[in-house]
């Protein structure tokens, strides 16, 4: 049987935020690289991730399970944004080009 295909469409790039092209735009980026990439900075980051995870003691009800799972996912997340702050965008003007944007248009 052969296989549904996707339906294709192309959807408008939102522009990217204009304080997010100013850090850009400022330089910012590569003092920024050398701050994340330190010795103190990658153990912090060690430490927050690792008091903040999950663990068998602390999953007890659903409710403070998913708390847990999300501050874990928090420090994840902010470092990931944190470390996409340090090299920029091939096209600064387009960054993003997901259907979940749409909403802003």
């Amino acid at each position: 049987m052969p296989r549904k295909q996707e339906p294709k469409f192309t959807l408008d790039p939102v522009p990217m935020d204009a304080s997010v092209g100013a850090w850009y735009a400022a330089g910012n980026a590569g003092a920024l690289k050398e701050l994340v990439n330190s010795e103190v900075f990658r153990k912090a980051e060690a430490i927050l991730k690792e008091n903040s995870r999950p663990t068998r003691g602390s999953l007890r009800t659903s409710d403070v399970n998913s708390l847990s799972h999300a501050a874990f996912a928090g420090y994840c997340d902010a470092f990931h944004d944190l470390r996409k702050l340090c090299s920029a965008p091939t096209k600064i003007n387009q960054s993003f080009s997901t259907s979940e944007w749409d909403h802003l248009q």
